[in-house]
């Protein structure tokens, strides 16, 4: 051993040799060791030879266990223990473990069995049939995992493949990150596979689009440049910018489209949204269904709130709720109630069953199976009504018709108001015919002169002009002004 003294256990003071000093030497490369008293020795003095479980490789350049099949053949490489590791490469280490290979220049493996760093600055933790292939590569752990390109990250699992650069794996089994800066969580089977793509979890999702992100779920698809799943199953995002929330085979194929969830609904055209429900569409340009049954909104910018079967195909149209309710023109509206139909622009109807406005700017509050074909028209509910004159007026009742110009009937039942201007207060079966400016008030009265009021089958000139002495509810008459008693 030389001159050099070793150091030993207890604290003994120089120059009786407790310090010592390891170094390597400038000019030949030798790592040797210096004591107090200045005396220098080889390292290799003091490893292998039954001395130390290490010894110097067959170039004295590298350290590697004295037993065993552990092979440090590279410059500077090391081997602290285990059994048939090979580390080949310049400043390459295996700690321990079975069968590593650590080949690439600082190359590392921590331990495990079979495990290859074939990249340059390569990592393996541990594990099991580990491949560090790219440069910088990591892989925590777990079995047969691949690390194939520039800093790729495996951090455990099975069977896991980070293949782009700066790709990521936290775990699970068969995950792929293909392409440049992609993210896989974790789960089984989940495919990352354009720059920046993420897949959280869940099991055989894809994130195909540059950037698209699928949070986890089963089998859904982003496939579009920044299309977005948060969850669910086979959910399918195929617009830029296109999201689904959640729910079972929605798709959200426009741009900037979104699908909040629920069962089998469509967005399909730019920024149009569906809330959830069950099998909506919303295919017109910035259309709106919130929820529901089968309700479609088709028209651009068109609305439907909820309920089955409702459809909204008019630029701004819109629909409240309800069952079968169509809204087909230009900035109409429909409520609620069924079956109820508007076609014509810029109309209304509240709610109520089976109502129908053909004509624009024309408005049924209510009630059932009343029609409108004439344009500014107006029924505020009843049942079987029909305003066919252009800005026709009905308030109530049934079977009412009013098909003259700016025509007017109240309420009562079978009235029929065709004279241009006439009106019909209230009663039934009566009836203006084509005398424009007729007024009734009673029953069963026929209007046969222009500008006259009939009040219960008497002229305006018969009926009396005072009051005095007639029972209540009667009507007479101060000047052109009609006057009731009560």
């Amino acid at each position: 051993m030389g001159n050099v003294t070793k150091s030993q256990q207890n604290n003994i003071t120089s120059p009786n040799g407790n310090s010592l000093a390891v170094f390597v030497e400038g000019i030949t490369g030798v790592m040797k060791v210096k004591d107090v008293l200045g005396n220098i020795q080889p390292l290799s003095d003091f490893v292998g030879g039954g001395s130390s479980p290490l010894e110097y490789n067959a170039n004295a350049t590298g350290i590697q266990p004295v037993l065993g099949t552990n092979v440090a053949s590279g410059t500077n490489a090391t081997i602290g223990g285990g059994v048939s590791n090979n580390a080949s490469s310049q400043y390459s280490t295996i700690s321990g473990g079975r069968g590593n290979v650590s080949s690439c220049v600082d190359s590392t493996i921590s331990g495990g069995y079979n495990n290859t760093a074939s990249g340059g600055r390569s990592t393996i933790g541990g594990g099991c049939q580990n491949d560090a292939i790219g440069n910088y590569t990591t892989i925590g752990g777990g079995q047969n995992n691949i690390a194939s390109n520039n800093h790729a990250t495996v951090g455990g699992g099975l069977t896991n493949t980070a293949s782009g650069n700066y790709s990521t794996i936290g775990g699970g089994q068969s995950n792929n990150a293909s392409a440049n800066y992609t993210t896989v969580g974790g789960g089984l089977q989940n495919i990352a596979s354009n720059s920046g793509s993420t897949v959280g979890g869940g099991y055989s999702n894809t994130a195909s689009g540059y950037a698209s992100i699928v949070g986890g779920g089963l089998q859904n698809t982003a496939s579009y440049t920044f299309a977005t799943i948060g969850g669910g199953r086979n959910n399918i995002a195929i617009g830029n910018y296109a999201i689904v929330g959640g729910g079972n085979y929605n798709t959200s194929s426009g741009f900037c489209s979104f699908v909040g969830g629920g069962y089998n609904n469509q967005a399909t055209n730019n920024r149009s949204t569906i809330g959830g429900g069950y099998q909506n569409i919303a295919s017109g340009q910035d259309s709106f269904v919130g929820g529901g049954y089968n309700n479609q909104a088709t028209g651009c910018n068109s609305t439907i709130g909820g309920g089955r079967y409702n459809t909204a195909s008019g630029l701004c149209s819109t629909i409240g709720g309800g069952y079968c309710n169509v809204v087909s023109n230009t900035i109409s509206f429909i409520g609620a109630g069924e079956y109820n139909i508007v076609s014509g622009a810029v109309s209304f109807i509240g709610s109520g069953q089976c109502n129908n406005i053909s004509s624009n700017l024309s408005f049924i509050g209510s009630g059932y199976t009343n029609t409108i074909n004439g344009q500014c028209s107006f029924i505020g509910s009843g049942e079987y009504n029909f305003a066919s004159g252009v800005s026709s007026f009905i308030g109530t009742g049934c079977c009412n018709c009013a098909s003259g110009i700016s025509s007017f009937i109240g309420t009562g039942n079978y009235n029929c108001a065709s004279g241009g201007c006439s009106s019909i207060l209230g009663g039934n079966y009566n009836s203006t015919n084509t005398c424009s400016y007729a007024m009734i008030v009673g029953n069963g009265i026929t209007a046969d002169r222009v500008c006259t009021t009939f009040v219960n089958n008497l002229s305006i000139k018969n009926i009396p002009t005072s009051g005095a002495g007639l029972p209540d509810g009667s009507v007479f008459r101060i000047g052109g002004s009609l006057c009731i008693v009560y």
